[in-house]
């Protein structure tokens, strides 16, 4: 037995247009006092992952300033790294405990 591809545009149109004719008949029969329509709720953590992602491409990836100024300072051989400013924050609590 061999089925060959015989879809007939015509009747998809025919579905679709009593399908959307359907809905409109429906909505007049129930009269309803409010339009139907979809809603979406984002809660409070997409917000704030909207925020940070908005945050993140916003900030450039490197500050050419700062990084000039380091170089000026090692190269002038007065740059001296503060230890526990580094080693608070590599242990600072950073955003992803809010999460």
């Amino acid at each position: 037995m061999k089925i060959y591809n015989t879809t007939n545009p015509e009747i998809i149109k025919a579905y679709q247009a009593n399908s959307a004719e359907q809905i409109k008949n429906l909505r007049e029969s129930q009269k309803l006092p409010f339009s139907v329509q979809d809603k979406v709720n984002i809660s409070d953590k997409v917000q704030l992952f909207r925020e940070i992602n908005k945050e993140i491409s916003e900030t450039p990836d490197i500050r050419f300033d700062k990084v000039a100024e380091v170089q000026q300072k090692i190269q002038q051989g007065i740059y001296t790294a503060d230890l526990n400013v580094i080693a608070e924050k590599l242990i600072h609590p950073n955003i992803s405990t809010k999460i």
